[in-house]
């Protein structure tokens, strides 16, 4: 019966090459040497033993190995997420971090004009001897900004701690060596004590 191991190793050689033999898509950022060097690890450590499943028993492994990338590929936009979420960057007890800007304008304008009546010496009625007019315009604009962080009290800042330590232990690597687990080989399988050195 063809074990994961068969199509794990080539022929005359120990090198594990499931995962890292493997042409991905530069848009599997995922993919990265060191990330498939540590899943080949982690399948050669816990699921070297295991058969694969019946439906992959008459291939050839490395027609094995293709399908295995296929699926891989198949599952990019699920795999780009996880890892990328491993790589972000919060706070972990601040669930409320919002920014408000509001800005106001006054406007003001005002006109005038007046006129000027004299009489001359020689004459004994006014005359129109000028005309001033003026006009005043003012703008004046306030930007308001607030920002509120920090945690709104709905949670906890030790339930949220309790939830990070959640995020921390998840483990990628375990994630994809189980995906492959799961879809290429059989259910029915007694384990070895790999998983010891992995506590």
């Amino acid at each position: 019966m063809k074990k994961l191991i068969d199509i794990f190793v080539p022929d005359e050689s120990d090198n594990p090459i499931l995962v890292s033999a493997i042409s991905f898509q530069e848009s599997a950022v995922w993919a990265t040497v060191q990330n498939c060097v540590y899943i080949d690890e982690r399948l050669l450590q816990c699921y070297k033993d295991k058969p694969v499943s019946r439906a992959f028993q008459s291939m050839d492994k490395y027609d094995i190995l293709i399908m295995i990338g296929n699926f891989l590929q198949s599952k990019e936009y699920e795999l780009n997420g996880l890892w990328q979420s491993t790589r972000l960057s919060y706070d972990p007890i601040e669930n409320y971090n919002m920014v408000e800007q509001s800005s106001d304008e006054d406007y003001a304008a005002s006109s005038g004009s007046s006129t000027d009546n004299t009489t001359t010496y020689d004459s004994g009625s006014d005359h129109k001897t000028g005309m001033t007019s003026s006009s005043a315009n003012s703008s004046n604009t306030n930007t308001h900004s607030l920002t509120r962080a920090g945690n709104i009290g709905v949670t906890t800042s030790q339930q949220m701690i309790m939830q990070e330590r959640g995020v921390l232990t998840f483990d990628f690597i375990q994630h994809v060596a189980e995906l492959i687990n799961d879809n290429f080989c059989s259910s029915f399988w007694i384990p070895s004590d790999c998983w010891e050195g992995l506590r």
